[in-house]
C-alpha cells in the first residue's frame, strides 16, 4: 500500500516502526513483527534509543494492544 512505498522511499527507524503500528492494527501481524524488528535493527545500527522499538516488538509478539 501506500505507507510501504512511503517507507521505501524514506527508510528510517520511525518510519518504518509507524508502519508496522499501522498493519499490526489492521490486523496484519505477521507483516508488522517483520518491519518493527527491521525497525529495532535500524535504531540499533544508527545508534538510537532502541528501547520504545523493542517494547512495541515484544507486545507485537504478545498479541497485546499497542
Amino acid at each position: 500500500g501506500w505507507i510501504e512505498q512511503a517507507n521505501a522511499l524514506q527508510e528510517s527507524p520511525a518510519s518504518t516502526g509507524i508502519c508496522a503500528c499501522l498493519l499490526y492494527r489492521t490486523g496484519d501481524r505477521a507483516k508488522a513483527i517483520d518491519l518493527q524488528s527491521k525497525a529495532l535493527e535500524l535504531a540499533r545500527k544508527d545508534g538510537l534509543d532502541s528501547s520504545s522499538y523493542e517494547q512495541t516488538l515484544k507486545r507485537m509478539q504478545k498479541g497485546k494492544g499497542l
